[in-house]
This record gives structure tokens, sequence and C-alpha cells, in this order.
């Protein structure tokens, strides 16, 4: 109550005295002390906060920085693995609509599989099928023998299911290239032993061929139905190419690591400038995972060890590192 007193005292004599004496008359009232802290205790504690902001030095800016980087080493292999995981099951996703296509394709045309390019010569008869394109045209240019065509309607045309590379894919179609869109799907059939080649087949009123006067008719499957081991026999695989432009992600078929001799130039693991037509076309794009379509209809992600060796490629296969026999006459 003093305190209030003598500030209105102070107030009242503004009026009679000059203006400096008022103002060292309140100028020298003492101040309440808010909430029960002394001015002495407010000063000591705004010095400690004016203390307390000094920034910070260059050794302890070091050792943040190193604490970073630290945790960027410790992190980047982790978030690395999180996201090929990511594409490798991506991946799986479109190899099983591919497959599960490929054995409708296989229903509709008498249990013949569908090969990575059908000749319209010797290839069986169910196969020698003019494709369609969305809108219902046919389509004569020379793509039309390469499956992407022949699946495609299997897919309800749904493309980008093929393809891992979607900006080609739409550069592609938007140019109405349907001649390079065939060529680089991002999966490969398995070529000389799922579907075979046309060669493979006689023509006209031929009987054989050199090939199954030589090997037999038993080394390649024709007919779904004919493979004795369906869960491990690759008929799709990820595949890559390479021309005068640079590296492509995906090639239309693939190649086994043998025949009847061998065909991969390297069985290494390839790196990034590698040539793709070194082993087979095929292709590991997460890591050393290769994404497969088994003929049976599941996927698989395969490890590279495990896709060189032949008993994934062939149906006769019996060992790593088969070959192709002669027969014996």
């Amino acid at each position: 109550m003093s305190e209030n007193y003598s500030y209105v005292a102070a107030i009242e004599t503004v009026s009679q005295l000059q203006y400096p004496t008022a103002l060292a008359m309140i100028v020298n009232q003492p101040l309440p002390e808010p909430c029960g802290v002394s001015l002495s205790e407010q000063t000591t504690f705004l010095n400690r906060s004016s203390q307390g902001s000094r920034a910070f030095t260059l050794l302890e800016l070091l050792v943040v920085v190193g604490i970073i980087a630290i945790l960027i080493a410790i992190l980047s292999p982790v978030l690395s693995s999180a996201r090929n995981a990511a594409r490798v099951a991506q991946q799986l996703s479109a190899a099983q609509q591919v497959m599960l296509a490929y054995q409708m394709f296989a229903d509709d045309h008498a249990g013949y599989v569908l090969p990575a390019n059908i000749d319209m010569q010797r290839s069986p008869r169910p196969l020698r099928q003019q494709p369609r394109d969305q809108d219902g045209r046919i389509i004569t240019d020379p793509s039309s023998t390469r499956y992407v065509w022949h699946i495609a309607p299997y897919l309800d045309y749904k493309l980008h299911v093929l393809y891992r590379d979607r900006i080609l894919l739409e550069e592609l179609m938007d140019a109405g290239d349907s001649y390079r869109a065939s060529l680089h799907p991002g999966f490969g059939i398995n070529e000389r032993f799922v579907g075979g080649r046309g060669v493979y087949y006689p023509r006209g009123a031929e009987q054989s061929t050199r090939y199954t006067r030589t090997w037999g008719s038993s080394f390649w499957v024709s007919r779904i139905d004919e493979a004795p081991r369906p869960s491990q026999l690759i008929a799709i695989v990820s595949t890559g190419f390479k021309d005068d432009g640079g590296y492509i992600d995906g090639f239309f078929r693939a190649e086994a690591p043998y025949f009847a001799q061998q065909v991969w130039q390297r069985f290494q693991r390839p790196e990034r400038d590698a040539r793709p037509g070194d082993t087979g076309f095929v292709w590991p794009f997460a890591g050393a995972t290769v994404v497969t379509g088994m003929l049976d209809g599941h996927a698989e992600a395969l490890p590279w060890d495990e896709i060189t060796d032949m008993r994934r490629w062939a149906p006769l296969a019996d060992e790593r590192e088969w070959t192709l026999q002669a027969l014996t006459r």
C-alpha cells in the first residue's frame, strides 16, 4: 500500500514542479518486485542467460558434422537395401502378372507356350496369328512376330507391366514406334528352351529339321504341359540391352548360359558398363538380383550365382554346366 501511495504522490506533484524535478522524484521511487523476485536476482538471471546464448565454437561444429557423417555412413546401406527390396517386390508383382497372361495365352492356343519370336512360316500353326493393337488394328510390321504384341491382350494392353523403364515406353508409344517398343520389354523369354526358335520346327512337307535330327525334339518345351520341372524352369527373366546410344533397360529375348557349347562370354555379375549380350541379355537390376517367372506361373527373385545354373534353363539339364549332347546313332 505504501508503494502505491508514493507513486500517486509523485504523479500529483508533476503539475506543481518543473519537469526535471518531477522526473527525478519518479525515477527515485523503488520498483515493485514482481512475483517476489528481487532486482538483484533478475539481474543475475539476465547475466546467466546472455552467457548461455554464446555461439558454437569451431571444435563443437566439427564434432556435430562428424556425428552427422557417421550417421549417414551407417544409414546409407540400409536405405539402399530398402530401396532395392522395394524395386524387387515391384518387379516380382509385374512378373507374376506377366506369367498369368502367359498361361492364359497357352490355354487359348492349344497349350503352346509363347516363344520370344514367332516364325510365321515354321512355328506351330495355332501361334501363327497376326496380333492386334489396343484399337483392334492388325499389326503387320516386323514387330508383330515378337511376344509383346501377342501377350498384350492378356494384359489388357497395360504395357507398363512389361516395362521397367516407363519413360522409354511413353516416348516410344507417343512416337508410334511399335518396333522399338517390342524390342525392349523389361522381361525376355527363355528363347532356346521355352517356346523354342522357329528353325526347330519343320516347314511344309519336312519331317524333321537339322536341330531335331541332331538333338531330338524334347530339348525345348513347346507346350506348357511338357516341362518335367515347371516350377524350376525359367520362362521369363529380367533383361538389358546396349546399343550405340548406351544401355537400355530391357530386351525381348534371353539366352541360356549354354546350348551345345558355352554361349555366355562372362559369368561374373555384370557391372553397369558391361555388355548385356555377354550374359545372354540377362541383367540384374537391383544389386545382384534377377527377377524370373517360372513356367508353373510363379515369380521368383534369384541371386546371380543361381541364374547361371543350366538346370534353371533347360528341361533336360541335370547339372550346372550342362550342354546339349548330340543323339547317338
